[in-house]
């Protein structure tokens, strides 16, 4: 008589794998692109803002100078104590791609009442706009009195052209060229904060039953 063969060992029931309840997308950064497309527009205001002062003052004080000449001869006008005057390059037609490059090589005095001369630094400029109208090369203290004022090439040029020499409006030149700067700073911070906000950013969501997005 054999021995009854051993029950087999129950086998463990099938565990379902667990069902993910959340998950990690990547989603646009609305504040960001928000931010963004205003500052470029913001960016965008400014410069063209900046760039119509800077032409606009410097079209008036041409047209309202002084005195103009040919590049080698003297402009002679009665200057006005403490007033600042600007003298504006204006080029031919045909080298004016050469002038603001080339500038530094233009030698100007300024011979004030009394027979005192100033030489006059034209390759330090620290606001340099330069538009159709032309080029700002300097400016001067008027002292009061007849002055007479002469720009010629430091040396051989085939530059010619003219300048005027007019009352400078310092302040306005400074706001355009702010304005200008302050635009394009505000323009690439825009730009940076489209980047930032189209690249997006990791947002933890939670997982319906349906497997869609709760």
């Amino acid at each position: 008589m054999t021995d009854p063969e051993p029950p087999s060992p129950l086998e463990p029931e099938p565990t379902s794998a667990p069902v993910p309840t959340r998950r990690i997308v990547t989603v646009r950064n609305e504040r960001a692109l928000r931010w963004g497309w205003a500052a470029v527009g913001i960016g965008i205001i400014l410069v063209a803002i900046g760039a119509l002062i800077g032409f606009g003052s410097q079209a008036i004080q041409v047209a309202a100078a002084k005195g103009r000449a040919q590049v080698g001869n003297p402009v002679t006008f009665d200057a006005d104590g403490g007033t600042t005057y600007a003298i504006t390059l204006i080029p031919e037609p045909t080298t004016g791609d050469f002038v603001e490059d080339r500038i530094a090589q233009l030698d100007c005095t300024a011979k004030h009442p009394g027979g005192d001369t100033e030489v006059l630094d034209v390759s330090s400029a620290a606001v340099r706009t330069s538009n159709s109208v032309g080029v700002f090369a300097t400016d001067f203290k008027g002292r009061g009195g007849s002055t007479t004022i002469l720009c010629d090439w430091g040396g051989p040029s085939d530059l010619g052209g003219f300048y005027a020499v007019a009352k400078t409006h310092k302040a306005t030149r400074y706001v355009g060229t702010g304005m200008l700067v302050g635009g394009i700073a505000i323009g690439l911070l825009g730009v940076g904060l489209l980047v930032n906000g189209y690249k997006g950013r990791p947002e933890l969501q939670a997982i319906g039953t349906d497997g869609t997005s709760v």
